[in-house]
């Protein structure tokens, strides 16, 4: 599902697209989608408007015209995604939204299970994008800030990651992904962190974050929710996400665990990644 590197890849696809085009017309029949809003005020809103840039923040984005005048909101859910796609050609399935330009194009919003959302930005929203926790990858996020955030926190650190308000867009598989290369174990309160364990998770989820981006820029993304086409994608994305029975990429003799944690699946290396302290 999408997390930091899948929205932040998507900016930049949206940003390609859409730059300097003009919105000739707005589509978005699904009230779920547009969040309740009316398709005409978002329609009077947007339409005839020029494209400015997109902007990320955590897992949201926010999409800027030029001119007085509201942005576009965009969260992709859970199996959220846009596709561009040719005048006089159809819509594909799952499609909840659209943006026709004058370009000769459209980028179409997909969205199988209607998490997400593609409305306009109330000052509701900026003042929730305003309350967000530093960027992992931005000046903010420092070992210094999170060695911070552990000390004040009994939660477990995978849950303290994943809190929106701590810190900006991480979810469920780059913080197992960060604690796997950090040696951590999942469920060990964030306090008890060392001061050597909150350097090496410093950088572990910075290094997870941009090696994400890496491998995943220039290829279709595929959700690993996406049946045996996503089970293939984490094999090749991920060392140990999804991976439980599999040994562990790093001591090879220990194989990865699953377990449930605030609901979700994690996974961890037992050896790797004691319950009470990490391998030096």
């Amino acid at each position: 599902m999408p997390e930091l590197p899948e929205v932040e890849l998507t900016r930049e696809k949206l940003g390609r697209w859409l730059a300097g085009k003009r919105v000739d017309r707005v589509r978005i029949p699904d009230a779920r989608t547009r969040r309740g809003q009316s398709e005409t005020a978002i329609r009077g809103a947007i339409e005839g408007r020029t494209l400015r840039t997109i902007h990320r923040r955590g897992k949201f984005l926010r999409i800027t015209f030029a001119g007085p005048g509201p942005a576009l909101l965009n969260h992709l859910g859970m199996t959220g995604r846009w596709r561009r796609v040719a005048d006089g050609a159809g819509d594909p399935p799952a499609a909840r939204a659209a943006l026709e330009t004058d370009a000769g194009f459209r980028a179409v919003f997909l969205d199988v299970r209607r998490f997400g959302h593609c409305s306009l930005l109330l000052p509701a929203d900026s003042e929730r994008l305003a309350r967000l926790g530093p960027e992992p990858l931005g000046r903010g996020f420092t070992a210094k800030m999170l060695g911070r955030l552990c000390a004040g926190s009994g939660r477990p650190v995978k849950v303290l990651l994943m809190d929106q308000d701590r810190i900006a867009g991480i979810g469920n598989i780059q913080a197992t992904e960060s604690l796997w290369r950090a040696g951590i174990h999942p469920h060990r309160p964030a306090r008890d962190l060392g001061p050597g364990e909150v350097v090496r998770l410093h950088r572990a989820v910075r290094r997870t974050i941009r090696t994400t981006l890496r491998e995943a820029r220039g290829v279709e993304l595929v959700y690993v929710s996406e049946g045996a086409r996503g089970r293939k994608s984490a094999d090749s994305r991920f060392r140990v996400y999804g991976k439980a029975g599999s040994l562990c990429p790093r001591c090879v003799q220990e194989p990865v665990v699953r377990t449930v944690q605030a609901g979700r699946s994690s996974f961890h290396c037992p050896r790797c990644q004691a319950a009470l302290e990490s391998p030096c």
